[in-house]
């Protein structure tokens, strides 16, 4: 498989957006937007990389005033969203329709819960929509060992041989490989297309799996995955996840432990 990182596209990158949906109450980590590693909130990690991409804007979406005025105390952008929005693509589509968005615009929605997706790997997920006109979204994966996608936090896709998403869920779909797919939380649409996602309705497969993606695929929409280096993927979804995040931050920015 051809990490998409490493692409050099020959096109100029187009002009692009980012919206960074984040929820208070998550189920499986209350409060994560907000919560410090080495003394930062986890939201402005994902923030500060989003801006070094070379977005036009960087907006964050939440339906709760505690992250608002979180990211707008550290200088970043955000914008309140209703309550009732099932997922990220929801709320990120209000966001886009609110701005008044020209319909070719590409947007990205990237979960606040992705800290280390570099720069680089935004970039690569834009260049995956616009190389690719038959996709109605661009998203990323990391190959990984079979065994890293056991737990119910990772999320594991197949895909076909052209790198189109057949199918996403939180059980393991590579059983009988050494190493499967794992999910990456980014989503790059055009405008017309997020707001028509944000038309339809939810099906079961959605709802039950508890993935927004999963949304396109039902009504007949097209998912290019590109892939890119595991070393830029740590989701956080636990505790035990913040632990691994701050050894890696520690690793990177070399700061010496307490």
């Amino acid at each position: 498989m051809k990490n998409m990182s490493t692409i050099k596209n020959k096109e100029p990158l187009p002009d692009f957006k980012i919206i960074i949906p984040a929820r208070y109450a998550s189920q499986r980590f209350p409060g994560k937007p907000l919560h410090k590693i080495l003394g930062k909130p986890l939201i402005q990690y994902t923030y500060e990389n989003a801006l070094r991409s070379g977005a036009d804007e960087v907006i964050v979406a939440s339906d709760d005033e505690r992250i608002i005025d979180c990211v707008r105390g550290f200088g970043g952008v955000a914008c309140l969203s209703s309550a009732t929005h099932k997922t990220g693509s929801d709320r990120s589509a209000e966001i886009a329709a609110n701005e008044q968005w020209r319909d070719d615009q590409i947007v990205v929605n990237l979960q606040g819960d992705e800290p280390l997706l570099s720069p680089q790997d935004i970039r690569s997920a834009v260049e995956c929509l616009a190389a690719h006109p038959h996709a109605d979204v661009a998203t990323l994966a990391a190959e990984v060992a079979v065994e890293d996608l056991a737990a119910d936090s990772v999320v594991s896709v197949v895909c076909d041989s052209k790198h189109f998403a057949l199918y996403f869920s939180r059980a393991v779909l590579a059983k009988s490989s050494k190493t499967g797919l794992h999910h990456i939380g980014i989503y790059v649409y055009y405008c017309n297309s997020l707001k028509h996602f944000a038309s339809l309705a939810q099906p079961e497969i959605e709802r039950s799996e508890c993935l927004e993606q999963l949304r396109v695929l039902w009504h007949g929409g097209a998912i290019y995955v590109g892939v890119v280096s595991p070393s830029s993927h740590v989701a956080i979804d636990t505790e035990a996840d913040v632990l691994k995040l701050e050894d890696i931050l520690r690793t990177l920015n070399d700061t010496p432990r307490n």
